[in-house]
């Protein structure tokens, strides 16, 4: 949007319980990942694992399952320059053909999951200055995708291990 234009408080800290993701340039899911800042304090850390799983809201009427996009991807805006988060492709094993949280979607859990294991290094060791993401859609569908937010089992949720090398 134009300067003065926009919608300013769609970007303040409000605690929801669904977001919502659109194709063709349309919406997309902003995330500040919490508690990195303190674990800059404690490098050198190895990232073993850092990845996110994004439950989905479904529901046999309004939003059915066969209309969820085949995957969601990450990216982080640098400069209004935006960059695909690189190790959402990482593969399990050479030529397998086997991906691992590489933003598709689990039928079983409902969930996408999304490797960030890079970013997160990067993030630590200063190379990425802001712990922020943004989720969305390859403009090549028509499908939208809504997330449960919410906090406990049913929310968005980081998992993270990492070794410390001092």
């Amino acid at each position: 949007a134009e300067p003065g234009k926009e919608i300013k408080y769609l970007n303040q800290t409000v605690q929801d319980t669904l977001a919502y993701a659109q194709t063709m340039k349309g919406a997309y899911v902003k995330m500040i990942i919490p508690g990195l800042e303190q674990l800059r304090d404690e490098v050198p850390l190895g990232i073993n694992k850092a990845r996110l799983l994004l439950p989905v809201y479904v529901n046999d009427h309004d939003f059915p399952e066969e209309n969820l996009p085949e995957y969601v991807y990450a990216r982080r805006d640098s400069a209004g320059i935006k960059y695909i988060i690189s190790d959402y492709q990482m593969q399990v094993g050479s030529g397998s053909g086997v991906t691992m949280a590489d933003g598709s979607y689990d039928k079983v859990d409902n969930t996408y999951t999304i490797n960030i294991s890079n970013f997160v290094q990067r993030y630590l060791e200063g190379e990425i200055s802001e712990p922020e993401i943004e989720l969305f859609i390859p403009e090549l569908g028509f499908n939208n995708l809504i997330l449960r937010t919410g906090e406990g089992s049913a929310g968005i949720k980081f998992e993270l291990v990492y070794t410390d090398m001092k």
